[in-house]
């Protein structure tokens, strides 16, 4: 097994929830609150679902507008 190392970045977004469930075929998802998300188009950045679980799951993301992430 590869060696990995978590990165936590200064400024990041907020902690928030999602607003709805998602799906394993969504490619959007709705958030509570964007406080300090990047939706800067062009710009991926990675969200992370149920951190420290055995649930944890990273997800690509391409932008966000509002609280609709892509």
């Amino acid at each position: 097994m590869a060696a990995f190392e978590r990165r936590f970045f200064a400024g990041g977004a907020t902690s928030t929830q999602l607003a709805n469930a998602m799906g394993a075929g969504d490619s959007t998802f709705v958030i509570v609150s964007a406080t300090a998300w990047p939706g800067t188009p062009g710009v991926d950045f990675w969200v992370v679902i149920d951190r420290d679980t055995t649930a944890e799951e990273k997800i690509k993301c391409t932008q966000n507008v509002g609280t609709t992430v892509t």
